[in-house]
């Protein structure tokens, strides 16, 4: 072997060392935010299980004369369950998108019925951070919508969730839904504490926060934007997001395949809850 061809095969070697290197990297990143993701998961379930036990041992052991702070403590219990139940429906819709298995199935929706109940569920969050809510909405002729409904209802909880939850408090959270020819719209915005940087490029990973403190105050485990992002692309649909953290979604589906007007499939509060 000549002096040249030496020369290149070492440089070959050390490229290779340097790729491995890089890649081992990476891959002990990728554990470490996983690590992460799991804790927050385990903390976003825990809690509120944790709270929901905590009140309802509280109310078996009030006596006669304190019977009157159940409600308050039902109050609670509530809140802490509806909390568990959507960071449920988020788990259980990664582990269907992550196996593939996650199917379209349209129906007729009641555009009209999809805010309020997310925003009631919100009240509690809402009051004590004191946000004030500008919705609104231009249905055209009708609000019925033909697309996939607990996809949909799913993804603006998770984005009216996420504006609520990076909100500065006393701060705005804006929402509107416009409803076109064969399209709606749906924008969420926020105004987010001074300082809170949103990294655009990791907001959609879903082992990552936009918020990506560990021991950020606005808890999260990053599942939410990530799920709305895989959502929008089975319904084939678009999503932006910008430097400010103020979010920014259209979504654009297929044409009807049954009449609009059809009163069938309607959502309504009784069915969301």
């Amino acid at each position: 072997m000549s002096a040249p061809e030496i020369i290149k095969l070492k440089q070959q070697i050390e490229e290779l060392i340097s790729d491995n290197k890089k890649l081992n990297s990476k891959l002990e990143e990728s554990e470490m935010m996983k690590t992460h993701f799991i804790s927050n998961v385990m903390n976003e379930i825990y809690n509120p299980f944790a709270s929901i036990i905590s009140m309802a041992e509280n109310i078996k052991t009030l006596k006669e004369d304190n019977l009157h702070k159940a409600n308050d403590m039902a109050k609670i219990i509530v809140d802490e369950a509806q909390k568990l139940d959507f960071q449920l429906k988020n788990l259980f819709a990664a582990a269907r998108l992550e196996a593939g298995v996650e199917d379209l199935e349209y129906v007729n929706t009641d555009l009209s019925h999809i805010v309020d109940p997310i925003l009631h569920k919100l009240k509690n969050e809402i009051d004590i951070r004191d946000l004030s809510i500008d919705y609104t909405c231009d249905f055209g002729e009708n609000s019925f919508f033909h697309t996939d409904k607990n996809k949909l209802i799913l993804i603006v909880e998770n984005l009216v969730s996420n504006a609520v939850k990076f909100s500065k408090d006393n701060g705005k959270v804006g929402i509107s839904i416009f409803k076109g020819e064969n399209t709606i719209e749906i924008k969420v915005t926020n105004t987010p504490p001074k300082g809170l940087k949103i990294n655009v490029d990791e907001a959609f990973d879903r082992f990552k926060r936009g918020d990506s403190t560990i021991n950020s105050v606005r808890g999260g485990n990053g599942l939410g934007l990530s799920i709305v992002k895989e959502y929008v692309d089975l319904l084939n649909g678009d999503l932006s997001i910008d430097q400010n953290g103020k979010l920014n979604i259209t979504i654009y589906i297929p044409e009807q395949i049954k009449d609009i007007n059809s009163e069938d499939d309607i959502l309504t509060e009784e069915e969301f809850f």
